[in-house]
């Protein structure tokens, strides 16, 4: 994603004062992030953030939209996907640890640890567009009624399956020789 000063930024330029951000991915990385994340393509990735700190640790908010082509989960044929969401994320040098018995609240899901002295801008982009993307896409009605016919039902593949098994078991080869009563045969 190319930004006013880049994707990665330095944490001593960051102040109280929002910075704003306006990022769009370029061709690479879009190509990049599509295979990463198994999708067809990705035609745009456009955010537009601002991050400054507070405490001791940054947030980050910001909107983002993207147009990407995913696989449908039945027929795996392309579903064009237009995603639009929100970004807050906030960043602390040490993500404080609950107990396991502990419910956590909904702020608490989105404090990620802060590492080193740079924040990358890119990088949360990607991965909230990754999160907003529809986790079981599904082709057309008519697409799908096109692959049914190749789909089995349950018990059709438990038959296929057993009947498999069996024409492939140990004794499969004597099948035809136990019926025969011109072939040597132990007595």
């Amino acid at each position: 994603m190319t930004g006013r000063s880049g994707h990665v930024m330095l944490l001593r330029h960051l102040h109280a004062v929002p910075q704003p951000f306006h990022m769009e991915a370029d061709a690479g990385l879009r190509l990049t992030l599509a295979q990463r994340f198994d999708l067809e393509s990705i035609a745009c990735l456009v955010a537009d953030i601002e991050l400054w700190r507070e405490g001791g640790g940054v947030e980050l908010a910001g909107e983002f939209t993207a147009d990407a082509v995913q696989k449908c989960a039945i027929s795996g044929q392309p579903v064009a996907a237009h995603v639009a969401g929100s970004i807050r994320l906030r960043f602390e040098p040490e993500v404080r640890h609950k107990p396991e018995d502990v419910d956590l609240d909904s702020e608490m899901l989105d404090v990620l640890p802060l590492e080193g002295d740079t924040l990358d801008l890119a990088e949360a982009v990607a991965q909230s567009f990754y999160l907003a993307l529809d986790p079981y896409p599904r082709a057309d009605a008519e697409t799908l009624r096109q692959y049914r016919r190749y789909l089995l039902s349950e018990q059709e593949a438990a038959r296929q399956q057993q009947e498999a098994q069996r024409q492939s078991g140990p004794f499969a080869g004597l099948r035809g020789i136990a019926g025969s009563s011109d072939s040597d045969s132990c007595r």
